[in-house]
């Protein structure tokens, strides 16, 4: 006999019982989306561990504010891999939401694990920040403090939909066969709480973007003003591309994976709700791209992540990688050695032809002095061209 719960429920998702839900396994997109997100999940559970492992074994990540707040990325981004693998589990296995309990647990906790790492990542960027532009370091206390207070708030305001059996807040079971939060029905109670959660994405997002833009414009001034060597010069600003591409990297990362859902939540407030199978199920597949592919981002862009990474991979593992990367940059140096010997070439050639010019006391046209520089460069088309008109 279906409860009064669930028939309120019901109500709200299409008029049908728990036993009438629909197969996403019969419609062909809805499952590979289902599958790709499974998939990814499962990655997660690789990645975010092995990258948590190699901050806590070495005993100067640990001890520093900033390999915390990864280390507590992971953790978050482990357990939304463990509720993907469930819930997207479940649906591969029933064909949807197996039960209306189910659906009220993930609609509460996929929104606050989420809000959860926005902080996260927010005390991350203002940690570097205070760092590099202030000359101050944020107390660590501080910063669990911060998230801490905004885990409690957002598992709160999450748990309203099943408190209040819908009247604050609903979740509701997607095309893609996942329960989250859902508005856009007209219902100013409903469409609450999507308010509270876009105004926080969208306050983080412009933090992280304010802080990081700070940062690197703050290291340009330092270091232009440092030093009037050439060779110092030319470091400095590769080492300010390299500030902007990392920073560029995670940021740009962090607000693609969560956009399509914040366009969503910003839409429902003005009662427009959008159903669209390929929708939902890039939003489930992006959020648990961004849980895997976190552990990824921040050891691509760290040096000392990387090498924390390779002494707890296995052995085999980190072989081929070593020899892969070795081999790469020999084919890197190789290529700057030889861009390097052509200008060197290019330049000794151009010097050369000046000189016989003065020598003789003879006046080379512009086109002609052109088109040798031209062919010191390897372009030799119109050096031949001013030959044949000569």
């Amino acid at each position: 006999m279906v409860s009064a719960d669930q028939i309120a429920f019901a109500a709200l998702y299409g008029n049908y019982t728990w036993g009438e839900l629909p197969d996403i396994r019969e419609d062909t997109s809805s499952l590979i989306w289902a599958i790709m997100t499974f998939i990814f999940a499962i990655l997660g559970l690789v990645t975010t561990p092995l990258l948590l492992r190699a901050i806590t074994i070495d005993k100067k990540m640990r001890s520093q504010l900033s390999f915390q707040l990864v280390a507590l990325i992971c953790v978050g981004d482990f357990l939304m891999s463990i509720l993907g693998c469930v819930v997207f589990g479940c649906v591969l296995f029933y064909g949807n939401t197996p039960s209306f309990m189910v659906c009220q647990i993930t609609g509460t906790v996929y929104p606050w694990l989420a809000l959860t790492l926005f902080t996260t990542y927010l005390v991350i960027a203002y940690d570097r920040w205070t760092l590099l532009c202030k000359s101050k370091t944020l107390p660590g206390k501080s910063a669990y403090n911060i998230i801490g207070c905004a885990s409690v708030s957002f598992f709160c305001i999450s748990s309203l939909a099943a408190v209040t059996n819908g009247a604050v807040g609903y979740n509701e079971i997607k095309l893609n066969g996942a329960c989250f939060v859902g508005g856009g029905k007209g219902v100013p109670m409903h469409d609450f709480v999507l308010v509270i959660y876009d105004m926080y994405f969208a306050v983080v997002a412009t933090l992280l973007v304010f802080f990081y833009a700070s940062i690197y414009y703050h290291m340009k001034k330092v270091f232009g003003n440092s030093t009037t060597d050439r060779e110092v010069l030319a470091k400095t600003q590769k080492t300010q591309k390299k500030i902007a591409l990392q920073f560029s990297i995670i940021t740009l990362f962090f607000i693609s994976c969560w956009t399509i859902l914040c366009i969503l939540w910003v839409l429902s407030p003005f009662s427009v709700k959008i159903e669209n199978k390929h929708i939902d199920g890039a939003i489930g597949f992006s959020c648990h791209l961004n849980s895997m592919a976190n552990p990824i981002v921040y050891s691509v862009l760290n040096k000392k992540l990387r090498e924390a990474i390779l002494n707890v991979m296995p052995t085999p593992i980190t072989t081929w990688l070593t020899k892969a990367a070795n081999k790469t940059a020999i084919k890197s140096q190789s290529l700057r050695t030889s861009l390097k010997s052509n200008k060197k070439t290019a330049k000794a050639t151009k010097e050369a032809v000046e000189a016989a010019a003065r020598a003789t006391s003879k006046i080379i046209p512009l086109e002609m002095s052109n088109s040798i520089t031209e062919v010191a460069e390897g372009s030799n088309a119109s050096f031949f061209e001013h030959k044949e008109d000569k």
